[in-house]
């Protein structure tokens, strides 16, 4: 029997794809506890995407690349 193991650093897509030259992501979140947990941030295929706003009655969170992304320097 295999082992499962949880990961963390990865996040279930629902839907990706390019808009106008913006990667947008679509990721399932069924409360507003949820969306404040996901990551500010995720990379898919090494370009950055920003949280940008949930749908409370889809249940569905997004992420787009045209967001301004900082990263934080530890002093």
């Amino acid at each position: 029997m295999n082992k499962v193991k949880a990961r963390p650093e990865y996040i279930a897509v629902l839907s990706s794809g390019m808009v106008d030259g913006i990667l947008c992501i679509a990721v399932s979140c069924a409360n507003i506890d949820e969306y404040k947990s996901l990551p500010g941030v995720v990379s898919d295929d090494g370009t950055l995407c920003g949280k940008t706003g949930w749908n409370s009655d889809r249940g569905i969170a997004y992420y787009q690349s045209n967001t301004h992304i900082v990263k934080i320097e530890s002093t």
